[in-house]
């Protein structure tokens, strides 16, 4: 594909009502051929060639903080999204929690005085 049409295709998602998903998908696949393009001018001279190539890279670099954030802040979203879910099901299952934390502090107690009684060589029952 080439830049001219995989801009063209970003400008279509950026209007159009694709998932975060796909546009940060497309946005990869944006800069890894603006890349791909930098590289192949690379051995072209001239004042426009280089003023082109210094915008694309100011715009790639750009991109690539914007993609990068995005992630974060996804992420950040999901991570809340979790939370909350986890929260509200603790709320609503109240006595299910709690016997479910006992028995974890009753294992994790029991294995403790197991090893201590390990150390302190009496033997095993």
């Amino acid at each position: 594909m080439t830049l001219r049409h995989q801009l063209e295709k970003a400008r279509q998602i950026t209007h159009g009502s694709n998932n975060n998903g796909t546009l940060l998908d497309n946005l990869q696949h944006l800069i890894d051929s603006a890349e791909e393009f930098l590289e192949s001018t690379a051995s072209y001279g001239g004042a426009e060639i280089e003023a082109a190539r210094a915008k694309v890279a100011s715009q790639l670099s750009a991109a690539r903080q914007n993609a990068r954030h995005h992630r974060r802040s996804r992420a950040k979203q999901r991570a809340k999204e979790l939370v909350t879910s986890s929260g509200q099901a603790v709320r609503e299952h109240k006595w299910e929690t709690a016997g479910i934390i006992a028995a974890g502090a009753a294992l994790i107690l029991g294995v403790y005085a197991g090893m201590k009684m390990m150390e302190n060589g009496r033997p095993r029952r």
